[in-house]
Order: structure tokens, then sequence, then C-alpha cells
């Protein structure tokens, strides 16, 4: 008895307007949120690319091979040890 008036009551509620409409508003806001989120990031991203070339051009400092450390130009082809080993070839 009790599980027949939960299915109407869910069915009804389902063909109601109210589902349409939010379920309507909830999907406009998620893409009109993904959309600013995604000119946002490509912004932030163009500021971090950008400060990160005027530092390698300031200090003569570039990153390794692998990105975790800042070493002078000259030894980035030469440094071992930045990939984990302790002598410089």
């Amino acid at each position: 008895m009790i599980v027949t008036i939960i299915k109407r009551e869910i069915l009804e509620y389902l063909k109601s307007s109210k589902l349409l409409i939010g379920l309507s508003l909830t999907v406009i806001l998620i893409t009109i949120s993904t959309i600013i989120n995604i000119g946002d990031f490509q912004q932030r991203r163009q500021d971090y690319l950008d400060a990160r070339k005027m530092l390698n051009e300031v200090s003569g400092l570039r990153y390794s091979e692998n990105q975790k450390y800042l070493v002078p130009s000259y030894m980035v082809k030469t440094a071992s040890w930045a990939a984990g080993s302790n002598s410089i070839t």
C-alpha cells in the first residue's frame, strides 16, 4: 500500500513543471559557469607562461628536463644530477 503511494507521488513529481524548470535552470547555469571558467583558466595559464618566460629571460635560469629544478641555462643539457644521479657528465 505504502509502496503504491510512494510510486504515485514520485511519478506525479516527475510529471510536474517544477522539475523541468529546475533541471533547465541547472543545465543553463552549469553551462555558463563552465564557459566562464574555461576562459579564466586560459588567461591564468597564459599569465603563468608569460611570467615563466620573463623569469627565464631575466635570470638566465631554465627549467631542467624534468621541470622540477631551476638550473643555470649552461647546465641544462649536462645536468644529470637533476634527473637523480649524483655526478655531472
